[in-house]
């Protein structure tokens, strides 16, 4: 693993906002540590807001979840089977191109 000019810099002095403990950190804690760090620099952070309209499928929740007492669909459930449909039909949509590689 590299040193990041991150790692150079004196850590923030915690104990502004009030006491501060120091514990010890097992070996897999200080490892785990170390590698969410570096992909939290590492993985590009993007955020995209639209709108949509849910109007529909709200309706059809409600109404299934109404309907049959057992069935209790989440907008999530909904927004994860549109995912997994939009990926199947555009497979190439998040892949990442293999080194050396062109698309």
């Amino acid at each position: 693993m590299t040193e990041s000019a991150s790692s150079t810099l004196p850590p923030p002095d915690f104990s502004m906002f009030g006491r501060v403990e120091t514990a010890s950190l097992s070996k897999i804690q200080l490892i785990g540590g170390q590698v969410l760090a570096r992909n939290w620099s590492a993985i590009p952070h993007v955020s995209h807001q639209d709108e949509a309209d849910v109007t529909e499928s709200e309706r059809w929740r409600r109404h299934t979840e109404q309907s049959d007492l057992t069935a209790k669909p989440s907008s999530l459930s909904l927004y994860a089977k549109a995912v997994v449909a939009t990926l199947t039909e555009f497979p190439k949509f998040n892949r990442h191109p293999a080194k050396g590689m062109s698309s």
